[in-house]
Protein backbone atom coordinates (compact mmCIF):
# COMPACT_ATOMS: atom_id res chain seq x y z
CA UNK A 1 0.00 0.00 0.00
CA UNK A 2 1.28 3.79 -1.00
CA UNK A 3 2.53 5.70 1.73
CA UNK A 4 0.99 8.57 0.33
CA UNK A 5 -1.35 9.48 -2.73
CA UNK A 6 1.54 10.38 -5.08
CA UNK A 7 3.32 7.06 -4.72
CA UNK A 8 0.43 5.68 -6.49
CA UNK A 9 0.67 7.78 -9.48
CA UNK A 10 3.64 6.83 -11.86
CA UNK A 11 5.05 8.86 -14.19
CA UNK A 12 2.93 7.78 -17.40
CA UNK A 13 -0.25 8.70 -15.79
CA UNK A 14 0.60 12.26 -15.03
CA UNK A 15 2.12 12.06 -18.85
CA UNK A 16 -1.37 11.03 -19.87
CA UNK A 17 -2.45 14.47 -18.61
CA UNK A 18 0.15 16.91 -19.23
CA UNK A 19 1.84 15.09 -22.07
CA UNK A 20 5.35 14.74 -22.38
CA UNK A 21 7.00 18.17 -22.97
CA UNK A 22 5.27 19.21 -20.00
CA UNK A 23 5.85 15.82 -17.99
CA UNK A 24 9.60 16.85 -19.04
CA UNK A 25 9.68 19.89 -18.10
CA UNK A 26 8.10 19.67 -14.90
CA UNK A 27 10.33 16.54 -13.85
CA UNK A 28 13.24 18.90 -15.05
CA UNK A 29 12.26 21.33 -12.47
CA UNK A 30 11.79 19.07 -9.36
CA UNK A 31 15.07 17.18 -10.22
CA UNK A 32 16.84 20.87 -10.17
CA UNK A 33 15.18 21.68 -6.92
CA UNK A 34 13.11 24.20 -8.32
CA UNK A 35 9.85 23.16 -5.70
CA UNK A 36 11.40 25.43 -2.56
CA UNK A 37 8.45 24.45 -0.24
CA UNK A 38 6.14 21.68 -0.54
CA UNK A 39 2.94 20.94 2.09
CA UNK A 40 0.43 19.00 2.41
CA UNK A 41 -2.95 18.94 4.66
CA UNK A 42 -4.71 16.52 5.75
CA UNK A 43 -7.40 16.13 3.18
CA UNK A 44 -3.87 15.23 1.01
CA UNK A 45 -3.68 18.34 -0.93
CA UNK A 46 -0.35 19.42 -1.93
CA UNK A 47 1.05 23.22 -1.80
CA UNK A 48 4.06 23.61 -3.23
CA UNK A 49 5.93 27.12 -3.97
CA UNK A 50 7.97 26.24 -7.26
CA UNK A 51 10.57 28.60 -8.96
CA UNK A 52 9.85 28.88 -13.07
CA UNK A 53 11.76 30.49 -15.41
CA UNK A 54 12.78 34.39 -14.41
CA UNK A 55 12.84 33.16 -10.83
CA UNK A 56 9.27 34.18 -10.65
CA UNK A 57 7.41 32.04 -7.47
CA UNK A 58 4.18 30.45 -8.73
CA UNK A 59 1.88 29.08 -5.63
CA UNK A 60 0.65 25.63 -6.82
CA UNK A 61 -1.93 23.09 -5.33
CA UNK A 62 -2.42 19.79 -6.66
CA UNK A 63 -5.12 17.47 -5.17
CA UNK A 64 -6.21 13.78 -5.40
CA UNK A 65 -9.79 12.73 -6.31
CA UNK A 66 -10.75 9.29 -7.04
CA UNK A 67 -11.20 7.93 -10.47
CA UNK A 68 -14.13 7.75 -12.48
CA UNK A 69 -14.94 5.27 -15.19
CA UNK A 70 -13.50 6.41 -18.04
CA UNK A 71 -11.87 8.76 -16.58
CA UNK A 72 -8.60 7.30 -14.93
CA UNK A 73 -7.16 10.90 -13.77
CA UNK A 74 -6.69 10.40 -9.77
CA UNK A 75 -5.32 14.41 -9.32
CA UNK A 76 -6.16 18.19 -10.89
CA UNK A 77 -4.12 20.97 -10.50
CA UNK A 78 -4.33 24.99 -10.36
CA UNK A 79 -1.55 27.65 -10.49
CA UNK A 80 -0.31 30.82 -10.19
CA UNK A 81 1.30 30.73 -13.65
CA UNK A 82 -0.21 31.50 -16.69
CA UNK A 83 -1.32 28.15 -17.90
CA UNK A 84 -3.57 27.83 -14.33
CA UNK A 85 -3.22 24.06 -14.46
CA UNK A 86 -2.08 20.97 -15.76
CA UNK A 87 1.19 22.94 -16.04
CA UNK A 88 5.26 21.93 -15.64
CA UNK A 89 4.95 23.41 -12.07
CA UNK A 90 2.16 20.77 -11.06
CA UNK A 91 4.03 18.27 -12.28
CA UNK A 92 7.09 19.38 -10.24
CA UNK A 93 4.83 18.94 -7.40
CA UNK A 94 4.21 15.75 -7.89
CA UNK A 95 7.55 14.61 -8.81
CA UNK A 96 9.01 16.22 -5.55
CA UNK A 97 6.50 14.69 -3.45
CA UNK A 98 7.73 11.44 -4.75
CA UNK A 99 10.89 11.74 -4.36
CA UNK A 100 11.84 14.08 -1.96
CA UNK A 101 13.40 16.38 -3.93
CA UNK A 102 12.12 19.67 -2.16
CA UNK A 103 14.94 22.57 -2.74
CA UNK A 104 17.82 19.91 -2.85
CA UNK A 105 19.40 20.89 -5.65
CA UNK A 106 20.42 24.11 -7.35
CA UNK A 107 21.21 26.05 -3.89
CA UNK A 108 23.16 28.58 -5.64
CA UNK A 109 19.82 30.33 -6.63
CA UNK A 110 17.97 30.12 -3.38
CA UNK A 111 14.07 31.49 -3.08
CA UNK A 112 13.66 35.12 -3.41
CA UNK A 113 12.69 36.57 -0.24
CA UNK A 114 9.23 38.71 0.33
CA UNK A 115 11.34 41.74 0.33
CA UNK A 116 12.96 40.52 -3.77
CA UNK A 117 8.82 39.38 -4.42
CA UNK A 118 7.53 42.79 -3.89
CA UNK A 119 10.87 45.01 -5.02
CA UNK A 120 9.46 45.51 -8.59
CA UNK A 121 5.98 46.83 -7.02
CA UNK A 122 7.60 49.09 -4.31
CA UNK A 123 10.20 51.89 -5.34
CA UNK A 124 11.96 54.03 -3.23
CA UNK A 125 10.69 57.18 -2.34
CA UNK A 126 12.56 59.91 -4.63
CA UNK A 127 15.24 61.97 -2.20
CA UNK A 128 13.85 65.74 -1.13
CA UNK A 129 15.36 68.42 -2.99
CA UNK A 130 18.27 69.94 -0.86
CA UNK A 131 18.37 74.01 -0.87
CA UNK A 132 21.76 75.21 -2.10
Amino acid sequence: MPEHWTDAIDDDAVRAVVGDDTFRRGAEYARAGRVQRLTGSGGGALLGEVRGSGNTVYSTLVTPFAPRPGNPRRWTSRCSCPVASDCKHAVAVLVAARTGAVGAADEATPAAGWEERVGDLVRPAPEPAREP
